[in-house]
């Protein structure tokens, strides 16, 4: 398993996507685990004790669903896992402290250049967090988002272009993510920055707004259709 990892992460390696990706996360969240990423020497040092012990003090089931004969009990199926006991909460109270920088290059041979715009954002528990999840879903979060209409279909600079919210268990971050032909990339950058403003100063108006939102809803239903739901 080792050596199938290290294979994918040296393929990996080559891709300026993956790299910049990575450069991205660590320029917001420093050395904290969610700018961290696994190295070649982290996996290396993996051995199978050590992973018994973690998974032993740190993987249990968080819920149970259970679907069995009717004579069995609800008392005889609690006392069956009665003794698995969930691992203490991650308190989440480790300090962010940024890299400082705010913009990095990786120079690569090659004729694309991977984009990333990141921020750190709001998470799940703000209140707000929904009316991010369709500002993101306006400028770059569908195929008729602001984004995909100004970079990719007006100006032809690049097959794709999204914007995304990835949330963690105590952090978030915004991101816009594009590939491009290197002598497009400073138009593009400014493009970018253009639709940013635009959702900063102007309006979306009511047909726009009735597009993405039952978008939106559609994509939701979508992800949520499963034997729970």
């Amino acid at each position: 398993m080792k050596s199938i990892f290290l294979q994918n992460l040296k393929i990996n390696k080559e891709k300026t996507s993956f790299l910049v990706s990575q450069l991205i996360r660590k320029m917001i969240f420093g050395n904290h685990p969610y700018g961290t990423s696994l190295e070649e020497k982290d996996v290396e040092a993996l051995h199978r004790e050590e992973l018994r012990s973690f998974h032993h003090s740190n993987f249990r089931p968080a819920a149970i669903f259970v679907t069995t004969h009717p004579s069995v009990t609800a008392e005889e199926i609690i006392t069956r896992f009665s003794l698995l006991t969930s691992p203490a909460p991650d308190s989440g109270n480790l300090p962010i402290v940024s890299s400082g920088k705010k913009n990095e290059h990786i120079a690569k041979d090659g004729v694309q250049t991977s984009l990333r715009l990141a921020n750190r954002s709001l998470n799940r528990k703000d209140r707000h967090y929904p009316d991010l999840l369709l500002f993101n879903h306006i400028l770059g979060g569908y195929f008729g988002s602001r984004l995909m209409k100004n970079i990719r279909e007006e100006k032809g600079l690049t097959y794709g272009i999204y914007s995304s919210i990835n949330p963690f268990a105590h952090e978030s971050f915004f991101v816009i993510g594009a590939d491009v032909n290197k002598e497009n990339r400073d138009l593009a950058l400014d493009e970018i920055r253009k639709e940013i403003k635009r959702m900063r100063t102007e309006a979306v108006d009511a047909s726009e707004l009735e597009i993405a939102r039952n978008h939106f809803l559609g994509s939701l239903q979508s992800e949520v259709a499963n034997p729970f739901r």
